[in-house]
């Protein structure tokens, strides 16, 4: 058995509001294009390529150039990558698909993609997809570069 609560259903109603409401404005903003850029900041860091996402919805129609620009990235600079999710407010099923391409393709070429600063949507649907078991996730980027390095030196021991 499911029990809602009013309130429940209100903040339910809420943030389907908000998620159709940058939904809208992201086809509004893409009808018109030919192609689709998605806005993405990088900066390196003790070998590590840190991905600031500057889109508050990422969902199906930047999804293609997503994957596209993350294997470029892993293949191009670093297979080994911090999302900086801060900006994102939203992201459907198609996002995180591209997501878990990034990952599968950082350790097809001896990385890893690790995720840090979610906003409590998107952990949230993280959680309920069960991808939270899948990903490294990081409250924000100075431990997520940390746990590169920790990662490395537990090797050293090991050999």
């Amino acid at each position: 058995n499911c029990h809602f609560s009013a309130e429940s259903g209100q903040e339910i109603e809420k943030s389907l509001q908000g998620f159709f409401r940058i939904w809208v404005q992201n086809i509004v903003r893409f009808r018109n294009r030919d192609e689709i850029s998605m806005k993405i900041q990088t900066e390196k860091k003790e070998g590590v390529l840190i991905l600031h996402i500057d889109e508050k919805l990422v969902s199906a129609p930047l999804t293609a150039e997503f994957k596209k620009k993350l294997l470029t990235f892993i293949v191009q600079q670093s297979p080994n990558l911090v999302v900086n999710l801060n900006q994102v407010q939203e992201i459907d099923s198609s996002g995180l698909g591209a997501l878990l391409f990034g990952l599968r393709q950082a350790k097809r070429y001896g990385g890893v993609l690790k995720l840090a600063q979610l906003q409590p949507k998107v952990r949230q649907l993280i959680e309920i997809a069960q991808l939270a078991r899948v990903f490294e996730i990081f409250d924000n980027e100075k431990q997520a570069l940390r746990s590169f390095t920790s990662a490395d030196e537990q090797q050293k021991q090991a050999n």
